[in-house]
């Protein structure tokens, strides 16, 4: 059995439509998926994301030495309702591993990552600068850690946003996430910000 990978996106502001972005075979080429396995990925998703994103953002805390997870389900889709003092649109992105077999698929997490615009204030030659819309990462775990995964999760990211990593910004990175974009995005010398945001050299 040949395992895929599934690029899932789930927005605060409708939690309850789960795109299947993108489906990768083992070498990370784009296929497509028929539609009854693509169904099929989606509910697995949809029973589940609630429970993946609390577990996954619970370890998430735990690795960055943290006594509140930065994300939860209850939080991340209150983000966006009208009661909430700040309304936000923000997104989550889940690294899926999908097995097919004869008459079901399984669908297990891999890593996720929750990105969002944020108006940002950060030091620009000794200035103060605004930054409306800033493309901030704001949580980002990967469960199995030194095989690719964050690495694939974080490409596709960009990929689909049409980003480029260094002109994001990066909500109090860990030592390991800051080792990680500069192992695979060449990103040195961080520039940490008054507010905790670290950005690098060539965001301006």
């Amino acid at each position: 059995m040949v395992p895929f990978y599934g690029v899932v996106l789930i927005s605060s502001d409708a939690p309850n439509k789960i795109h299947l972005c993108k489906t990768l075979n083992e070498d990370l080429e784009e296929v497509s998926l028929n539609k009854d396995d693509s169904d099929r990925t989606l509910d697995k998703v949809s029973l589940n994301f609630v429970d993946w994103i609390n577990i996954m953002g619970e370890e998430s805390a735990k690795a960055q030495l943290l006594k509140l997870p930065i994300t939860t389900s209850e939080k991340f889709i209150n983000l966006s309702k009208s009661y909430s003092p700040v309304k936000q649109v923000d997104e989550i992105y889940i690294l899926v591993q999908i097995d097919k077999f004869d008459t079901k698929t399984e669908v297990s997490p891999l890593g996720f990552m929750r990105i969002g615009q944020r108006r940002l204030f950060l030091d620009k030659n000794n200035v103060l600068t605004p930054v409306n819309d800033c493309f901030s990462i704001l949580d980002f775990y990967i469960i199995s850690q030194r095989q690719g995964y964050g690495f694939i999760l974080f490409s596709e990211i960009l990929s689909l946003s049409k980003r480029n990593a260094v002109k994001c910004a990066y909500d109090k990175p860990s030592p390991a996430m800051l080792s990680f974009l500069k192992k695979n995005f060449a990103l040195q010398k961080p520039l940490t910000q008054h507010n905790h945001y670290v950005i690098f050299e060539g965001f301006f």
